[in-house]
């Protein structure tokens, strides 16, 4: 169960360094993108990934 948590933790943590990368890379020459809606692609993100690592641990 640890080990699960870390493995999301980790995608977690990549996935919000990826996001910020490309909101900070599409900022200039754009309207500026409410907060929300990035939050919830985050979240749904986060939600697969413990969905999916659950599954697969859960299998093997």
């Amino acid at each position: 169960m640890k080990h699960q948590a870390h493995i999301s933790a980790q995608a977690w943590q990549l996935h919000r360094r990826q996001a910020q990368h490309w909101h900070g890379q599409h900022k200039q020459g754009r309207p500026e993108r409410e907060p929300g809606v990035l939050d919830v692609y985050s979240f749904m993100f986060h939600r697969v990934i413990v969905i999916s690592t659950t599954f697969v641990y859960d299998k093997g």
